[in-house]
């Protein structure tokens, strides 16, 4: 699995951005067990990713640019889980 590769290769930015994408069809199948595996990697990877993730570090960076992909790359709260609010 290509997630996998990620993580024996420590591409952590990539790795994460795969098991997100897993945990999302994970969780539109309403497969558990993949869902649960997927969540615990991704909590895991987030914090090995975490100064490189937009989406963790990019909120508080001083560079515009970081600030605007993890506001972009962050789902909205009221539309559902996947989809990405890109306006202010």
């Amino acid at each position: 699995m290509l997630g996998g590769w990620y993580v024996e290769a420590r591409i952590w930015p990539a790795a994460l951005a795969t098991w997100r994408a897993l945990e999302a069809s994970a969780e539109t199948a309403g497969n558990e067990a993949e869902l649960r595996e997927a969540r615990i990697t991704v909590a895991a990877l987030s914090w090995l990713a975490s100064d490189t993730d937009p989406v963790l570090a990019g909120a508080t960076s001083n560079d515009w640019v970081r600030r605007s992909l993890a506001r972009a790359a962050r789902p909205a709260k009221t539309e559902p889980q996947g989809a990405r609010k890109l306006t202010p």
